[in-house]
């Protein structure tokens, strides 16, 4: 006979909260699972590396920051014709940032400006340095060797400004800004012939109406113009 607390047709677990305690069986204690040294160590070890890390980008960001604030302040002195003070900024910004082309390129132009003022063969080689470590450390930007080859075209020396520019042209060679700086440098050079294939090539890429001109110009014969004497410093 089924007694009266439990309903007709219960079955097992639905009589479970009405039998005495003693037939319940409570869930075993699951055991706290101890972790080896060993990935103990392995943990501290990468929350250190972490924050070694997190420090390191903190750090870069500040000089990062600190470098371009000293590049504008290069910038304010070259507008006061301060070049000397220009040139020193730069120069600092270099050392905090040593791995940024903008801070070489910028270098470049400081000395750059120097040089064609005084002419001194340490300024030039300083500033050559400058734009090449800059093209090193961006290796497909055509900036640094463009405005490595204006240094040179400034100072009417055109054969080193269009072995420049070809470099250039290697790593943009659909740039028709670039195509037609080769075709003036040539043409300045005395090389007429490469300088009409520069300015054609400029065409095929791009409607620039100096290019049409200076091909005009060259194909007929008229003006053209008298090589430039080079310099040698």
């Amino acid at each position: 006979m089924v007694s009266a607390r439990f309903p007709p047709g219960a079955v097992y677990a639905d009589l479970v909260p009405f039998l005495p305690s003693f037939h319940r069986r409570p869930a075993p204690p699951v055991p706290e699972r101890l972790e080896h040294p060993a990935q103990t160590g392995v943990r501290l070890t990468l929350a250190m590396a972490a924050l070694l890390c997190s420090a390191l980008l903190l750090t870069r960001g500040v000089q990062a920051l600190r470098a371009d604030a000293l590049r504008t302040q290069a910038d304010a002195q070259t507008a006061d014709l301060n070049l000397d003070a220009a040139l020193t900024l730069s120069r600092q910004a270099t050392r905090l940032t040593p791995d940024d082309p903008a801070a070489f390129l910028a270098l470049g132009q400081s000395t750059r400006t120097l040089w064609h003022l005084r002419r001194r063969d340490d300024l030039r080689t300083a500033a050559v340095a400058a734009y090449e470590r800059a093209a090193a450390l961006s290796p497909a930007d055509p900036q640094a060797l463009y405005e490595q080859a204006r240094m040179y075209s400034f100072a009417r020396r055109y054969p080193e400004a269009v072995r420049l520019l070809g470099r250039a042209l290697e790593r943009d060679p659909n740039n028709a800004g670039l195509v037609l700086e080769l075709a003036r440098d040539q043409e300045q050079a005395g090389r007429l012939d490469a300088s009409r294939a520069s300015y054609r090539r400029c065409l095929t890429l791009d409607a620039v109406p100096e290019c049409d001109r200076s091909l005009e110009r060259l194909t007929s014969g008229a003006g053209v113009p008298v090589p430039v004497p080079q310099e040698t410093k």
